[in-house]
């Protein structure tokens, strides 16, 4: 099969080809066309690419066939005839393409020679610094990293040779970019056709400049002065800055305004144009004209130098206010020295302290310079400032005082330096001498004082003024002797010597707060209390003078404050402080004795004492001695001067640190089973001694039970004749406890639990507080017929029991003789298997 393509726009009958042509591969005219020629097999479908073919051209397709004949083929005799348009394969390209700045965006133009759409990308740099994005990444808006572009666009370019508009937004301004365009047709599939990398349009283009001036934190008033105020200003680009100052209170002016050197309401003082040559350099600038101590506002604004320039649309305010340029005013009757505010510190032998008070019209600083009358010269209030006088006299005392605010008293105070009347000391400045740091003020002295003020502007007084000042005598007596000679339990005696004769006045007081000269007179401590002790005594100068100061505590801690006033009033408060002598015996406020349940023959003794001080003690068997004195348990003897460790006693002292605080110790190698009494004399560290000792009684333990003595126990009937009730007699040998037992049957009850067997009726005990006491009970029984039995323990801390339970005989409940013929005996006792004994007498 052969195949032939012919442009229609060519096809005629002169161009239309035959089978041979068709075979040859060219048209009517002969000429060659696009052809293609193909095996086939018969009935079977055959495929063969045509190619050399225009894009978007129609086509008259011209078919033959030729079978495989011999040996002559057959030949279609008249070729078949198909016409095909082909498809559009090509990219448009611009008929016309531009870009236009517009501050922050860009506009572009396109024209293409055929439909489609235009891309566009914007990246900042120039041709040279920025690598191309392709075509596709232009189209996806990306640039040639694979990020997105600064900017970036599509629109439709839906006519050929018609101009279409685009624009990228988001720029920055005055920034130099690279615009890339990229165009695609919209040809059907396998369209759309997007230009290729190498058919990128580039354009390079530097925004506008739309922003204004930035002021920087350089921009201020640098030196407002009395008329006129120097200010720095500063921006973040070159161009004009603009300035007016009006009054504060009179409105804040617009940007326009200030450009125009206009003020709000019309007053204005206008700084004109301010060049800004370079960017973040501040440029000086003065406006002149204004009025002092007056408060302004100065008000700025700035434009660059762009076409148009941008003029800030708002105003920078900074407040300001000139100076002053008349120096201060002294108020009436200052500067001035008041006399009152000279004083004297005692130990001085000149003035110590002075006053000097100033008031001004306004806030500022008054300086001052004293040097003795008539060899300062005449300084001049520059020197009065420096604190230098014109003569080769150097100030005695020099300083400043701040004026805080006008209208009102300020003072400074001056002390004289007893160190500096020897002239190596201070520091000797050139031409001021050392009045700075070394202070003099002589008593009975006159002094020439220069002041001079200024206010704070520095605005200086022309001339000081000179105030004449006589030190008066403001030395109070100085003492050469001040301290106490004697103490007893009640006074203190002052001993005194002053270098004038003087009036010495005191109080006495437990409070170390310093009173003053007022309280003292009244007799007052420093709170302002009533002292215990108060008078006045005269003290003759250079003589030692005592004074006895009575009617004190003892043992006290005493401040004795004295005021020792001369013939001027001058005076100096000083103290002596001391001690009163003890002389109160401690008292022992408690005492305990114990005895040590381990080894009987320790006993503890635990003291209190109102006081800190020793407890002398002395242990004596009881009853063997008369008592000692004080002295002689002190000394640690009995009464006739023995010491008792030679026996069966002991001695010692405890010594109690604490006031109200138990003390005690152990006083051992007692004998065991022996009452003791215990002296005990407590006496303080000043050596009071107690007056009589006090006495107690401790026994120490014994490992020995009591005993029952004979005859001295067993159970009567109740002497009411009620017979179910016994009258029970008991004593011990030594100080304890009789415990007893009705049982109504026979019992051997333990010594230790005489009450602990089943049929017992009623049991209890009887206190024995002395060796062989008798004590009787009566015991309601319940019953005549009973068993009584008795056990014992002693007080010792052993609590020594009888070794086995006594048992009661049986009562004798009654008894009786009856004349029946002979003498019959009648005789009831408390239980049965017992024998009573008996004898007859003859009455009388």
């Amino acid at each position: 099969a052969y195949a032939v393509a012919v442009p229609l726009s060519t096809l005629s009958r002169a161009t239309t080809p035959t089978s041979a042509q068709v075979i040859a591969g060219a048209d009517g005219a002969g000429t060659s066309q696009p052809s293609v020629s193909v095996s086939v097999n018969g009935d079977e479908a055959t495929t063969a690419d045509l190619t050399g073919l225009t894009s978007e051209t129609t086509y008259a397709i011209f078919f033959v066939g030729e079978d495989d004949a011999t040996p002559t083929a057959n030949v279609g005799a008249r070729p078949i005839r198909r016409d095909v348009t082909t498809t559009d394969v090509t990219a448009p390209t611009s008929v016309s393409s531009s870009v236009l700045s517009s501050g922050r965006s860009v506009d572009v133009l396109v024209s293409l020679d055929e439909p489609g759409t235009a891309y566009a990308v914007a990246i900042a740099g120039t041709q040279s610094s920025v690598t191309p994005p392709t075509s596709a990444q232009i189209k996806a808006g990306l640039d040639d990293s694979g990020s997105a572009a600064v900017a970036a666009a599509a629109w439709s370019v839906p006519e050929s040779s018609v101009t279409y508009h685009g624009s990228l937004t988001g720029l920055d301004s005055e920034t130099d970019y690279v615009v890339m365009l990229i165009y695609e047709d919209d040809a059907p599939s396998p369209g759309p056709n997007l230009a290729a990398d190498g058919a990128r349009e580039l354009f390079e283009i530097t925004t506008d400049d739309v922003t204004a001036p930035v002021f920087d934190s350089s921009t201020d008033v640098t030196t407002p002065g009395s008329n006129s105020v120097s200010f720095d200003v500063q921006t973040d680009e070159a161009g004009t800055a603009y300035a007016v100052v009006v009054k504060q209170g009179d409105g804040t002016p617009s940007a326009i305004q200030v450009k125009a050197g206009t003020g709000p309401s019309g007053a204005k003082v206008s700084g004109g144009p301010i060049t800004i040559s370079t960017p973040n350099v501040a440029e000086s600038a003065v406006i002149s004209a204004l009025d002092a101590q007056t408060a302004y506002t100065l008000f700025l604004t700035v434009e660059d130098g762009a076409d148009p320039p941008n003029l800030r649309t708002d105003v920078l305010g900074i407040d300001f206010t000139t100076t002053d340029n008349v120096p201060p005013v002294f108020a009436v009757g200052f500067p001035d020295i008041p006399a009152a505010d000279v004083v004297g510190e005692g130990q001085s032998t000149s003035v110590v302290q002075v006053q000097l008070d100033a008031q001004l019209d306004e806030v500022g600083t008054v300086y001052y310079i004293a040097v003795p009358k008539g060899q300062g010269g005449s300084p001049s209030a520059t020197q009065v400032k420096n604190f230098q006088t014109p003569t080769s006299t150097d100030a005695h005392i020099c300083g400043t005082i701040d004026i805080v605010a006008g209208g009102a008293v300020y003072s400074d105070t001056q002390t004289h330096s007893i160190a500096c009347e020897d002239p190596s000391e201070g520091t000797d400045v050139a031409g001021v001498g050392r009045c700075g740091d070394c202070p003099l003020v002589y008593p009975e002295t006159f002094y020439d004082v220069y002041f001079v003020a200024e206010d704070d502007d520095g605005n200086l007084q022309a001339a000081p003024v000179k105030v004449e000042w006589y030190a008066v005598d403001s030395r109070p007596p100085d003492a050469t002797t001040h301290t106490y000679s004697t103490v007893t339990p009640t006074s203190i005696t002052l001993s005194v010597e002053f270098d004038e004769d003087c009036t010495v006045r005191y109080v006495a007081t437990t409070d170390s707060t310093e009173p003053d000269l007022a309280q003292i007179q009244a007799g007052q401590d420093g709170t302002g209390s009533s002292a215990t002790s108060s008078g006045s005594f005269a003290a003759a100068a250079d003589t030692v003078t005592t004074h006895v100061v009575g009617g004190l505590a003892q043992a006290t801690d005493w401040y004795v404050w004295t005021a020792a006033v001369d013939a001027a009033g001058n005076h100096v408060v000083r103290n002596v402080t001391a001690t009163t002598e003890d002389n109160i015996v401690p008292v022992i406020s408690a005492v305990d004795l114990t005895i040590d349940a381990t080894t009987r023959t320790t006993i503890n003794l635990e003291v209190t004492l109102d006081e800190p001080g020793d407890v002398h003690y002395v242990f004596i068997p009881a009853n063997t001695n008369n008592p000692p004195s004080s002295a002689q348990v002190k000394a640690g003897v009995d009464a006739d001067n023995v010491d008792p460790t030679t026996g069966d006693g002991a001695n010692g002292t405890i010594t109690v640190s604490t006031a109200d605080t138990a003390t005690d110790v152990d006083v051992t190698d007692l004998a065991e089973g022996v009452l003791y009494s215990v002296y005990l004399a407590a006496e303080d560290a000043a050596g009071n001694l107690q007056g009589t000792p006090s006495v107690y009684t401790q026994a120490s333990g014994d490992g020995t039970a009591p005993t029952l003595p004979a005859l001295t126990y067993g159970a009567l009937p109740d002497p009411a004749g009620d017979d179910t009730k016994a009258l029970l007699k008991v004593s011990l040998s030594e100080p304890g406890t009789v415990e007893y037992a009705f049982y109504s049957s026979s019992e051997s009850p333990a010594a230790s639990d005489v009450d602990g067997e089943s049929s017992l009726l009623v049991s209890g005990s009887v206190a024995i507080t002395e060796a062989n006491q008798e004590k009787e009970v009566l015991v309601d029984v319940s019953t005549n017929s009973y068993y009584g039995y008795l056990s014992a323990f002693d007080d010792s801390v052993d609590q020594n029991y009888l070794a086995a339970t006594e048992a009661l005989p049986p009562t004798v409940l009654d008894a009786d003789l009856v004349d029946s013929g002979t003498m019959d005996l009648t005789i009831k006792l408390s239980h049965d298997s017992s024998y009573a004994w008996y004898v007859v007498l003859e009455r009388g």
